[in-house]
């Protein structure tokens, strides 16, 4: 079991967006967009937006963090949840991220996201 400071950084705002989707199986799995999650979430699309962008949770209130994070699919407090994305993340290269892979935003937005994420990691969790 990781602890909640681990559980945010494994998570970030950043890991959040990425993982946010939906549909059922795999060929109808598509991202959630912008507004979706900023209609889920209650917060403005313009702080969406941004806060997709945050490689962490620093500075931002709590209520905010939960709004969002719970609006992309990312329940911090259930433990079943957690264990399936940190399972997904863990997952080869090659199998991940492959609903985003299919969307027209690939280039202009979900690539460079994964270049930040895996900037941002820095080898981190990589051998556990």
């Amino acid at each position: 079991m990781i602890s909640i400071e681990e559980r945010l950084d494994r998570f970030s705002p950043l890991v959040c967006r990425l993982l946010a989707r939906e549909g059922e199986s795999n060929k109808s799995i598509r991202p959630l967009t912008d507004e979706a999650i900023a209609t889920a979430s209650g917060l403005p699309l313009d702080v969406v937006i941004s806060m997709s962008w945050r490689c962490s949770w620093e500075g931002v209130p709590v209520d905010i963090m939960l709004r969002f994070s719970t609006a992309c699919g990312v329940v911090m407090s259930d433990r079943k949840i957690m264990a399936k994305h940190l399972q997904y993340l863990r997952s080869p290269k090659n199998k991940k991220w492959s609903y985003l892979k299919r969307s027209s935003l690939w280039d202009s937005k979900w690539y460079p996201m994964i270049m930040l994420y895996s900037k941002h990691l820095g080898g981190k969790y990589a051998k556990k």
